[in-house]
Formats: structure tokens, C-alpha cells, sequence
């Protein structure tokens, strides 16, 4: 396929310089195509803090809960689940048609052979161009794609990407690479790729916080010239640089700064024609009057808006054809669909397509302005196959010689390298899975699962059931202290009954799920005020015994997979509390012990945070699991609830079968041993929490938590068990 497609490319440009209608394309056309190719703890208490008199010890295993007396629980009225601000979805398109001067490709780029490794798949040639992480990814494109150095190099933060997406097109349109770094320092290798380019200018996007003065400063002492595109905010960065690199631009593209997919797959595209992509609020009603102000000082006569109006909303689209002669708009059903439309649109042949992961940005930042150079489309795909629509118009409209995948195995998989087009998996099909693999498990479970990043799929099977919760509504008893804190009714460093902190039982609640501390903080602030804030933060099926906050009183405390899955996503979204406060709770949730159930369900290397609970009542065994997954495939909170002699394993089962859903590829899941602590530094054993001394071992003694006393955790070691203070060691596996 595609044997032609580099003379009808000739022949058409040709045909345009002839008639004299050139396009602006890309400076410094010559380009040779690039090689192809892990929270901290949080700080114990320092001071001695009074040894307790020691409680009764749970049995291990087990959590020393009161049992209350149950019968068969009635199937329940649901209530009202908790809602979180839903993610925009991309509508069908709704286009003008194009003007005789639509602008098209200009390819000015040659891409030389892919490396050693690449596959020829029914002609196409497949190549990656991967790295050890998202800074190497760009750095790499960059060494292929300007072997002798550049005059310019736009620098971005590479942990967010709104800034990143302006800078991709005026990457193309000036001739330089896109490079990322950290906020505090640039990683070593991108650190020597700019010396290596020795460019006479480099373009620092965002404000200080985004990228520090350290960072500036460092690329001073090299002899190079800086200037910073800030402000206070991603939409003044995006007009910042529009204005900067794109003076005499007449055609713009407008994108949402709320999500990144669509602008990434129009950055490319923008940045060969000559034109901005600039990043608005698509939420909001009306035309922001710094962008309205923008789009008229520059003269735009096009405007290409990118995505359906729920993501750049009807009434932005509306005022800006009172002032701009033409306006179209590229949607579609998705993120995918919207990729495609761009390359319809804009790219009347092409040799080359460039295919990233639809679910995460990292990878594909720098990629966008590759392929723009190249005059090559970049389709979005998803984890395990690109669609039928992706394959349709890379392989048979424009016919491509050679597909080049940004990333690594982990977020595009080898099963995309086929080029065969496939569905995306639906939250019908998961919530189908997970029924009828319930059916032949042990016990009873509620489960709900919220895709926060990808493509916002969302189940829930019995979510909005009030069901015991064991310790996992510990949870929701962190989320009321901390926000009492954000409040200043409250201090870290408020002791409880017991003379513990608030900042140790807290982290003893989470990390070991201590239950005495958690009875602290509940007396602390006392039940029925807990229960009050819950039902006001829309908690409606979450409570303690007491009053609830509708005035009625429980008998036992009870909890929903709905309610758990939602606080999950405010605390990752951070509406739920302070930052401070958010990334406590967050990196006590990443540090805690227990992981045989979520965990267990995803691969080694996934980054994550849990809260489990285990408690046996009258009806047999309970077992519980709620957490937040960062899979490649996108982040999601899930929530498990089982009883009646429910298993971990279970819900373990469950785990996997939701992460390879989403990611839409099987895994092979992590596995996590019992010894699970390590001391950090010369510690002191004791015969019981804090008293009768034993002896002393040395930092880095590998331990297996068993149980705890509020500050003492019990673990062992060789058959030997012995309390240590909760500061002298840390989660280690």
C-alpha cells in the first residue's frame, strides 16, 4: 500500500507552487526520523508520644470490631448516588463546508529507514520510537528529528499538559524540537540533548510553578537566551504564545484546556499550517473576551473548532461566527472519531501516520510536533487495537507506507503493531463480565468502577446497596478529620483521647488500619457530626451508628461501592480537600500494608492507593477493597463490597478483570508477600506496645506486620513477634 502516495504528494505540491498559493509550511525541513526505540511516606512524629496502656489484641487476621447481631439483609430502596462533574464527550461532527483556500499539509520533512526491530505488516512497515520514561520519548524524537542542532527549543513541564499542547504547533512552525521537563529541574539527558542542539533561543512555557527558575537559570549558564511564555493559567499561556509565534497566522484552531486529546491530535496539523492551537474553558457559555480580543487582532478568517459541543460548548461556537468568516467544527463520538476528522480534513496524502496512546498524554506531547514536521496525521488509539475508523483512514484512504507508535509496550500494546482496526470496550460489557463472574464466586458483592482519566466509563453493579464495610470506612472517617483540619477546627497535632496525635492515628488508621486510633478520632469528633458531614458532602449511604443526617438513627454503620468510588475521584480530581490535605490522605493510602485484594488484581510496576477491611459477623466473613488505580489505560477508582463469607481472592478476580477490561489487553497481576515492613533505623523491641524491652535490631530488618495498638505494631520476624513504635518503620515489599 501507499507505493504512489510520495509522487501524488510531489505532483500536488507542485501543482500549488505553481498556480501560487504555498502554504506556510515548517522551517528547516530536513529531519532524519528518530531511532527506535516509579509517594513519599509521611513524616512520623518526631517526640515521644505516651506508650498506651495496651487493649486487648485483635487476633491477626481479624479486626477487633464490635459484632453486632444481623439478620438477612432486606434488598434495600436505593438512594441518591453521589455525583462528580462528568468529563465532556466528544458529539457527532457538525462542519462547515471547507472554503476553496482550505489550507492542506505541506510536507516538507523526509523520515529515513526504521531501525532494527520494526515489522512489515501487510506492506506497512511498524516501527516505536520509545524511552524510559516520557522525558527520554521526547528527547529521542528530538535527536532523529534535528541531527545537527536547532536554532530554537521549546521547553515544557511534562508531568501536565496544557502548556505543552500550545508549544507543539509553534515547535513545527519555527523549526525546533519540544522538549519536557520537571518543575524543579530538567532530567539529565534533556539537559545534554540542549547543549547538544546549542539553540539560540529556548521558549519556557508556563509560569514558575510549572517550570522553575532553577530550570531557567540552568539553561542561562549555558550561554543560551530564555524567553518565558507565563501566566496565570494554561488559557493566558495559549494566548501567549499564539501572539508570540503566530502574528500573521489567519487560521486558528480552538481546542478545550480541560482535556488533552483533542488539541494533541490537531497540534500537528496546526503547527504545519501555520496556525495556532488555542486553548479555551469549553465549558463555559460565551467566548472569553482575552480570546475574542486575540482572534480579532490577529485577523483570523478560520476557525477549525476541534471536538463536539460538549466540549467546546454550542455558544462558544456561536459567538465566534458573529466575528470570524468561516467556522467549522471536527467531532465525533470520541477522542478517536475527533483524530480522524482532523486527518480527513486536513491531510490530502501522506506516507507516514504516527499512532499514540488515546489514553494518556506523555508520550504523544513531543509527538505532536513531530509529526506536524513530518506532514504526518496522528491518530489516538486505544490500549490494545486502533479502531476500524483509524485503520480505514491511515490504510486505505491515504493508502500510508510506514505507522510509527509513540511509547512503549505499557501504553500502546505489541497487539496495535497487527494494524487490525477493533471495537472499544463498552461499560456494558464490563458490567456483563462482572455479573456473571460474581455468580460463581463466594459470597455477595457490590462493586462501582469510575474511569477519572481514558474514556470515562462507569459501572456499578449494586453500587448505591448500604453494606457493611469493614475498615474500609476508615476512609470516609479521614475524609471528615482532614477536612475539619482544611476548617482549623482541627490539628494535625490535636491529641485524641488516648494522647496520640491526630497525624499518627491517622496514619496508623490507614496504614496498618489500626482500629483503636480510628475509635480516637471517632470520639473526637463524635459520630452523629460525622455522619451530618457526609450526608451534606452527598454521601448519602454512608454512615455510623447514630443519627444520621437526615435525622435518623442507625443501628450499625454501613457504607456504598457508589459513595467510596466517588470520594475516591474527588480526593484524585483534589475538590475534596486541600492540596495539603489531599496528598496526605493520598500517599497514606499508596504507603498502606494490606494488598490482597486490589493490588492483587493489577500488574507489578502499577501505581496505586487502597484502603482494605476484613470483619467477621453474623452472617460470615466480610471483605472489602477500595482504592484508586493509575493504569496506563487511564486512572480509576474502584470499590468492592462483599459478604456472607465473601474471599479476597475474589475480589482480586474482580481487580483483574476490570484492568484488562479497560486496558483491553490480559495482564499477568503482582504478587505481594507477607513480610512487608522495614526499620529505618536502629530500633527498639519491645514484649508488649511499649513496654518490657527486648533488645534493639538494626535499620534495614526486613518485618511482616501482624496487628497494632494504636502507635505499636506487632511484627515478626524468624517465628519471633515483637512490638516496634510505628515511626521506626516504613511499607517495604
Amino acid at each position: 500500500m501507499g507505493n504512489s502516495s510520495a509522487s501524488r504528494r510531489l505532483a500536488i505540491i507542485a501543482a500549488i507552487a505553481a498556480i501560487g498559493m504555498l502554504l506556510p509550511s515548517p522551517a528547516n525541513a530536513a529531519v532524519v526520523a528518530p531511532p527506535p526505540s516509579a509517594s513519599p511516606e509521611p513524616a512520623p512524629s518526631t517526640g515521644p508520644e505516651p506508650a498506651p496502656t495496651a487493649s486487648p489484641q485483635p487476633t491477626p487476621g481479624t479486626e477487633p470490631e464490635p459484632t453486632p447481631t444481623e439478620s438477612p439483609e432486606p434488598a434495600p430502596t436505593e438512594s441518591p448516588v453521589p455525583t462528580v462533574e462528568p468529563a465532556p464527550e466528544v458529539d457527532a461532527p457538525v462542519a462547515d463546508e471547507p472554503s476553496p483556500e482550505s489550507p492542506r499539509f505541506v510536507a516538507g520533512a523526509t523520515a529515513a529507514a526504521p531501525q532494527p526491530g520494526s515489522t512489515v505488516v501487510d506492506g506497512v512497515t511498524v516501527d516505536r520510537i520509545t524511552g524510559s520514561d516520557r522525558f527520554e520519548v521526547a528527547v529521542r524524537i528530538s535527536e532523529g528529528a534535528f541531527p545537527t542542532g536547532a536554532p530554537i527549543v521549546f521547553l515544557s513541564d511534562g508531568l501536565k499538559f496544557p502548556d505543552a499542547l500550545s508549544a507543539a504547533p509553534a515547535a513545527v512552525a519555527h523549526g525546533g524540537p519540544l522538549l519536557l521537563t520537571t518543575t524543579a529541574s530538567m532530567p539529565p539527558r534533556v539537559d545534554a540533548e540542549i547543549r547538544r542542539l546549542a539553540p539560540a533561543k529556548v521558549v519556557i512555557l508556563g509560569s514558575t510553578a510549572s517550570v522553575s527558575a532553577a530550570v531557567e537559570q540552568r539553561i542561562r549558564d549555558l550561554g543560551i537566551a530564555v524567553e518565558r511564555l507565563g501566566g496565570a493559567d494554561r488559557y493566558v499561556v495559549s494566548r501567549a504564545v499564539a501572539s508570540a509565534y503566530f502574528p500573521t497566522a489567519k487560521r486558528a484552531f480552538i481546542a478545550t484546556g480541560q482535556n488533552y486529546p483533542d488539541a494533541l491530535s490537531g497540534a500537528g496539523v496546526a503547527g504545519s499550517l501555520g496556525a495556532p492551537v488555542i486553548l479555551v474553558n469549553g465549558g463555559l457559555a460565551d467566548l472569553d473576551a482575552d480570546t475574542r480580543a486575540l482572534l480579532t487582532r490577529l485577523g483570523i478568517t478560520d476557525v477549525s473548532v476541534l471536538g463536539g459541543p460538549s466540549t467546546v460548548s454550542a455558544g462558544i461556537e456561536a459567538d465566534l461566527r458573529e466575528f470570524v468568516p468561516r467556522v467549522e467544527r471536527l467531532g465525533g463520538p470520541d477522542r478517536f472519531a475527533v483524530a480522524e476528522a482532523i486527518s480527513k480534513r486536513f491531510v490530502t496524502t501522506a506516507d507516514h501516520a504516527f499512532f499514540a496512546a488515546g489514553m494518556n498524554f506523555p508520550d504523544a506531547l513531543a509527538g505532536a510536533a513531530y509529526a506536524g514536521r513530518l506532514g504526518a496525521p496522528l491518530f489516538l488509539v486505544p490500549p490494545g487495537c486502533p479502531t476500524a475508523g483509524t485503520v480505514t483512514e491511515a490504510l486505505d484512504r491515504l493508502a500510508v507506507d510506514r505507522v510509527t507508535i509513540f511509547g512503549g509496550d505499557s501504553s500502546v500494546a505489541p497487539s496495535v503493531e497487527k494494524l487490525r482496526g477493533c471495537s472499544i470496550p463498552t461499560a456494558a460489557q464490563l458490567t456483563k463480565k462482572l455479573t456473571d463472574q460474581m455468580a460463581g464466586l463466594p459470597g455477595r458483592y457490590s462493586i462501582t468502577v469510575r474511569e477519572i482519566g481514558g474514556l470515562k466509563r462507569t459501572i456499578s453493579i449494586g453500587g448505591a446497596v448500604q453494606k457493611e464495610p469493614a475498615s474500609v470506612i476508615k476512609l470516609f472517617a479521614a475524609y471528615v478529620v482532614l477536612m475539619r483540619v482544611d476548617q482549623g477546627r482541627l490539628s494535625l497535632d490535636t491529641l485524641t483521647r488516648s494522647g496520640v496525635s491526630v497525624r499518627s492515628c491517622l496514619r496508623t488508621m490507614i496504614h496498618i488500619s489500626d482500629n483503636y486510633c480510628h475509635a480516637d478520632l471517632l470520639a473526637l469528633i463524635g459520630n452523629t457530626e460525622i455522619n451530618k458531614q457526609l450526608w451534606m458532602s452527598g454521601f448519602y449511604n454512608t454512615f455510623y451508628v447514630g443519627y444520621d443526617g437526615a435525622g435518623r438513627y442507625q443501628s450499625a454503620k454501613k457504607a456504598s461501592t457508589d459513595d467510596l468510588a466517588v470520594l475516591l475521584e474527588k480526593l484524585e480530581k483534589g475538590i475534596l480537600l486541600s492540596p495539603s490535605s489531599s496528598a496526605l490522605l493520598t500517599s497514606l493510602m499508596t504507603d498502606q500494608l494490606w494488598r490482597s485484594k486490589i493490588p492483587s488484581g493489577v500488574p507489578a510496576g502499577t501505581r496505586f492507593g487502597n484502603k482494605t477491611g476484613q470483619l467477621w459477623i453474623s452472617t460470615g466473613l466480610v471483605e472489602g477493597d477500595a482504592g484508586v488505580v493509575r493504569a496506563p489505560s487511564g486512572t480509576y477508582t474502584i470499590a468492592v463490597l462483599g459478604d456472607r463469607n465473601a474471599a479476597n481472592w475474589a475480589i482480586a478476580r474482580l481487580s483483574r478483570t476490570v484492568f484488562e477490561h479497560l486496558g483491553d489487553r490480559p495482564i499477568q497481576p503482582a504478587s505481594w508477600g507477607d513480610v512487608n515492613l522495614v526499620t529505618t533505623t536502629s530500633t527498639a523491641t519491645y514484649r508488649k506496645p511499649g513496654s518490657e524491652r527486648l533488645g534493639t535490631i538494626p535499620a534495614g530488618t526486613r518485618l511482616a506486620a501482624d496487628v497494632s495498638n494504636r502507635i505499636w505494631y506487632r511484627v515478626g520476624i524468624n517465628g519471633n513477634w515483637f512490638w516496634v513504635h510505628h515511626s521506626a518503620v516504613r511499607t517495604q515489599y
